[in-house]
Order: C-alpha cells, then sequence, then structure tokens
C-alpha cells in the first residue's frame, strides 16, 4: 500500500509539473495572441485614418487629378529644383518691384517736365 501510495504521489507530481507546464505554453501563447490582435487594432486605425484622410482629399482632388500633380512635380524638379524655383520666384518679385518703381519715376519726371514747359511758355 505504501508503494502504491508513493507512485500516485509519483503519478500526481509528474502530472502536476506537465500541468504547470502546459499553462506557462498558454501563457505564452496568450501573450502572443494579445500582441497580434493590439498589432491588427492598430493596422485597423491606421486603415480608418487612411479612408477619412481620402474622403477629405476627394473633394479636393480626384485620384487621376493627383497622378497628374505628382508627374508633373517629378517633371519640375528634373528642370529645377525647389531651392532653385523659391530664388526665382523672389527674383520676379524683385523686378516687378523694380518695374513699379521705375514707372512711377518716369511718370514723374514726365509731370515735372510737363510742368516746366509749361512755366516756360507762361513765365518770359
Amino acid at each position: 500500500m505504501g508503494e502504491e501510495n508513493s507512485k500516485n504521489w509519483e503519478v500526481i507530481l509528474l502530472r502536476l509539473d506537465t500541468i504547470a507546464a502546459n499553462q506557462e505554453e498558454f501563457g505564452d501563447r496568450l501573450t502572443n495572441i494579445e500582441r497580434q490582435l493590439n498589432s491588427i487594432s492598430t493596422l485597423d486605425y491606421e486603415i480608418k485614418s487612411l479612408k477619412d484622410w481620402r474622403l477629405q482629399i476627394e473633394p479636393v482632388a480626384s485620384p487621376n487629378e493627383l497622378k497628374n500633380i505628382v508627374t508633373w512635380k517629378k517633371n519640375i524638379d528634373e528642370i529645377v529644383s525647389p531651392s532653385q524655383l523659391k530664388e526665382k520666384l523672389i527674383d520676379v518679385e524683385k523686378l516687378k518691384t523694380f518695374k513699379t518703381q521705375a514707372l512711377m519715376i518716369w511718370v514723374v519726371i514726365q509731370i515735372l517736365m510737363a510742368i516746366a514747359m509749361f512755366a516756360q511758355r507762361w513765365i518770359p
């Protein structure tokens, strides 16, 4: 009876060890499943945000228009870099300002010349 009792305890301890190992494996699997679920929920959130972004963009530009814009940008980038384009725009603005100033100076000089001519005729 004592020997049989000892064997029963050994079997019980062996079963408990097996259960403990299975529980650890189950815990690891559960952790892995939780990580995968978190990853899926993150992807789901990203997909929803992309769909919202698309809905916001569609009224502004259609997919074909966006492709045309991308193509245009690539072509422009081959011709001139954005920094060079910015410099040229600044130069154009300076030239516009200079043109306006030169025109105003010419108008003022013409008015002064007209006054001088008028004054020469009437003043002896």
